[in-house]
């Protein structure tokens, strides 16, 4: 083989490596939705977010933000109020809810603050988890957003208050279709990506089970469900990988010989 030969065949070689590092970075990688955060599961049963056994909102559920499209009628309301107590206008970790109308919380008051001993008054916490003891939901403590009506007593917030992403799932009723407001004990959730669907935590690559408590690593032997759609996918996307750069290197043995003959 002579230089010149030697020489073309030596750049088909490395054009065709250098092609298959360009074109690899167009092979489309499976995404994967941000997983959304449950607020509350079980309304004034406890201060908490409750236990997996009151869950109901399910991956790919619709979720209604508040304020509700639909305001309850007398015996359904519930007085639902935020408290944001760490950064304004967003609901994040420390920030507080309570039901403050008699018809669910009958030792309730309705008048825009947070009441546990005014006159013999306490309203039901629906959310004030100890875990952030620098913002506890003291008595006195002006509501900022009234999550049924868009009012904002404290006035943080603009006609109708809405804070960003805060959503419920509105389960359906015994005939199957949603009252369209929001239920004592209706799953709250922070709606992350703003799809206006629950998105479900995955577990991390080689861990199984159901996320976010039982993300345990997988053990050979064990039988996990995959989704074949994206086995097909990640096998159709790696053929492609490998048959570019043969691709890439016939065409420069064919350059070779074009130019010897």
């Amino acid at each position: 083989m002579g230089i010149g030969m030697r020489t073309a065949f030596i750049l088909a070689i490395i054009t065709g490596i250098l092609a298959t590092g360009s074109f690899s970075n167009f092979i489309i990688q499976p995404a994967y939705a941000q997983s959304d955060l449950l607020i509350d599961l079980d309304g004034i049963i406890s201060k908490l977010k409750g236990g997996d056994e009151f869950q109901d909102v399910f991956p790919g559920a619709p979720l209604t933000p508040f304020p509700p499209p639909v305001f309850p009628m007398a015996g359904s309301r519930v007085g639902i109020d935020f408290f944001d107590q760490t950064n304004p206008g967003f609901f994040d970790p420390g920030d507080d809810l309570h039901a403050e109308d008699t018809d669910n919380c009958p030792t309730s008051l309705r008048d825009g603050i947070h009441n546990n001993v005014l006159n013999g008054k306490i309203d039901c916490v629906i959310l004030d988890d100890p875990a952030f003891p620098a913002n506890p939901l003291i008595n006195g403590r002006v509501v900022d957003c009234d999550l049924e009506t868009g009012g904002s007593p404290s006035e943080l917030y603009t006609f109708p208050c809405q804070v960003p992403n805060l959503t419920f799932y509105d389960e359906p009723e015994d005939d199957g279709v949603p009252n369209g407001h929001y239920d004592l004990g209706e799953d709250i959730v922070l709606d992350l990506d703003g799809d206006g669907v629950y998105d479900a935590p995955e577990c991390p690559p080689g861990q199984g089970g159901t996320p976010p408590d039982d993300c345990s690593p997988l053990v050979a032997g064990s039988l996990t469900p995959i989704d074949t759609t994206m086995v097909l996918v990640a096998g159709t996307q790696m053929t492609a990988a490998w048959m570019i750069p043969v691709i890439i290197s016939g065409i420069g043995f064919a350059i070779v010989i074009t130019r010897k003959f």
